[in-house]
């Protein structure tokens, strides 16, 4: 009879023990970052991180997310068997040179790895150069004046390469390759100016035969200016009350510094009542002094305008000057 009641007492332990462990799943995952090294610009590198379900239920990833838009994870699948083996590939955009660190994480149902953060990182670096500089940067142009700057263009693993095509968006600008030179090619823009204020900021686009980074882009920069120079591309008056009066005075000079025509400013108009001006004295470096004044209206808000300089040279009669203040209460 004991023995018997021994049995039953034994037998009801084991069953309670087997009735305590709950079947779950186990995500083993064997690395949780990856180095790329170095890179170029523009690149799209991808890893495949490999994790199994070592449990006895189904690992469910319920949702991933990254760290930024330039980043993306793809499941093989979503739900893994016990004992199967699965991966995720993490894939990473190379914008310009700088490091580069990411991240990508796994929401899962695993009670002890409930989400799983994978990293990756890389090196991002230019491999191109521009001697000496790595900007087209022009000088102010007046109308109908033409200026070229040439940059060389070489590459740090010093193979050889091939242009393919060049390409500029503004009307204005013109490139052109020379020789290769063993190192690199001589490259050349071309500014023509026409008869419009305007500013350039476009970028010269290189298409290469480099396998590693076969598009160069390279900024351009200049401003279209005229034949008159206002120090100022827009007069703001800030923040103003009703019926407050302020002064502003800019400077206006020949965009030709040696030319011997001596500017002159007839009559400043406006298509606003709220504005006007005149020009008060030269100063020794040769810089005309205009005093502009503006009386705040009587309703509040943002004003606008134009303002129309006068002047006494024929291949630019008039300078348009736009104008802004802030009315308040």
């Amino acid at each position: 009879m004991k023995k018997l009641y021994g049995s039953l007492v034994l037998l009801f332990l084991l069953s309670g023990l087997t009735q305590s462990v709950v079947a779950q799943p186990k995500m083993d995952i064997k690395t949780f970052q990856h180095n790329f090294g170095v890179t170029y610009p523009n690149q799209l590198l991808h890893h495949d991180f490999e994790f199994s379900n070592l449990g006895d239920k189904p690992l469910i990833i319920t949702q991933v997310t990254t760290t930024c838009g330039c980043t993306a994870a793809v499941l093989a699948a979503t739900t893994i068997m016990p004992s199967a083996t699965s991966i995720v590939s993490v894939t990473m955009i190379t914008r310009s040179p700088i490091k580069k660190s990411e991240s990508a994480t796994l929401h899962t149902n695993d009670p002890m790895r409930p989400k799983v953060t994978l990293a990756i990182e890389a090196m991002v670096r230019n491999l191109w150069s521009l001697s000496p500089s790595q900007y087209f940067v022009f000088p102010d142009l007046p109308f109908n004046e033409e200026k070229s700057i040439t940059l060389m263009l070489e590459n740090e693993d010093e193979k050889p390469f091939k242009i393919l095509a060049t390409s500029v968006i503004e009307p204005e600008l013109s490139v052109s390759v020379g020789e290769f030179t063993g190192k690199g090619y001589p490259i050349t823009v071309t500014i023509k100016a026409g008869t419009e204020k305007k500013y350039i900021n476009d970028q010269v686009l290189i298409q290469t035969d480099h396998p590693k980074q076969p598009k160069v882009s390279i900024q351009v920069m200049g401003r279209i200016i005229g034949y008159i120079k206002i120090n100022r591309n827009r007069v703001f008056f800030g923040s103003m009350r009703k019926g407050e009066t302020k002064k502003i005075v800019i400077t206006a000079s020949m965009t030709d510094i040696e030319s011997k025509k001596k500017l002159e400013i007839i009559e400043v108009q406006s298509d606003s009542t709220s504005i006007t001006g005149k020009a008060i004295g030269t100063r020794g470096d040769g810089f005309l002094n205009i005093e502009l004044t503006f009386t705040a209206p009587d309703k509040a808000g943002y004003t606008t305008g134009n303002l129309s300089l006068h002047t006494n040279i024929e291949e630019e009669r008039v300078v348009t000057l736009p104008f802004s203040a802030l009315v308040r209460n």
